[in-house]
């Protein structure tokens, strides 16, 4: 959790530097901005997971008493109604569910902007990277907690929640190198239209 605290506040210090050194005064400007605004990215992400348990709540019949979002976590609070199995389900796992396919659509999108600048296209992917992995280190830190969701949808399913700890650490070991090699291919391009050799990342990237 030490570096979901660190790279928000590295992030806008990396591209500052990168822009400074690159003397283009409006990018350095508008590239900062972007970088300053991922510190808030934590807060945007936990806004998407929360609003989707509101949201099905709501649909379900269920009356929201109370949404809290702070830095990286958040809660919804609703009245008590016994709901059948299925919407239940869904109601706990509409959190995670939403904020990374939020995630995932914004990340597609950006990684296929080809105009996107690197310096535009550094803060954005580390954002949408750092939401995706968000939730499932969330289902892998707090699968045996009671109040978790992982552990609510474990127990109406009847099975032990120490299976999405399991899970959720095989889903980090394939986004990781994932992310990784998707960004080096980005980057790979980038310094292709500087004129840069890329050998190394060319390797990195078709790996």
């Amino acid at each position: 959790m030490f570096l979901f605290v660190l790279i928000p506040i590295l992030i806008p210090f990396l591209l500052f530097y990168y822009t400074y050194e690159n003397k283009n005064s409006n990018k350095l400007f508008i590239s900062s901005l972007i970088g300053l605004s991922f510190v808030l990215y934590p807060y945007i992400t936990t806004f998407f997971h929360e609003m989707h348990h509101a949201l099905f709540g709501k649909m379900f019949g269920l009356e929201i008493i109370d949404i809290k979002i702070t830095y990286g976590q958040g809660g919804v609070f609703w009245n008590n109604i016994e709901l059948p199995l299925f919407q239940e389900l869904m109601l706990y796992g509409s959190g995670s569910i939403g904020a990374m396919l939020v995630n995932v659509i914004l990340l597609y999108m950006v990684y296929h902007n080809n105009e996107l600048a690197f310096e535009f296209y550094l803060p954005l992917f580390s954002a949408f990277s750092y939401g995706i992995l968000k939730e499932i280190i969330y289902w892998y830190n707090f699968s045996l907690d009671e109040r978790s969701d992982p552990y609510k949808i474990a127990t109406l399913l009847k099975i032990e929640p120490e299976i999405f700890k399991y899970v959720s650490f095989f889903f980090l070991i394939i986004t990781l190198p994932f992310l990784f090699v998707i960004f080096i291919k980005r980057l790979n391009v980038y310094m292709n239209n500087l004129g840069l050799e890329t050998d190394n990342l060319l390797i990195i990237s078709l790996l």
